[in-house]
């Protein structure tokens, strides 16, 4: 499956790179494994021509983020890559 960036690039999904990025955010390994988790099960899903906007998969983690830790959830949703 491939991630559409804000760009416009496409990059290969990577799971590690939502797991830590919840866990940069503050959030426990477990809640960042289970989170990753489910996000790879419904990308799989929601995916159109086995590609996802990146931006779809940020906002599903942190629906899935604020359920389980709304603290990360709240420093994972005020990152803002550098440019």
């Amino acid at each position: 499956m491939q991630v559409k960036k804000k760009d416009g690039r496409l990059e290969n999904f990577d799971r590690g790179k939502i797991s830590r990025g919840i866990v940069a955010a503050g959030a426990s390994q477990e809640i960042a494994e289970a989170i990753a988790t489910e996000v790879e099960n419904w990308a799989a899903g929601a995916a159109t021509d086995e590609t996802i906007a990146a931006v779809e998969m940020r906002n599903k983690v942190l629906e899935l983020l604020r359920a389980q830790d709304p603290t990360a959830a709240t420093s994972f949703e005020q990152y803002q890559k550098p440019a």
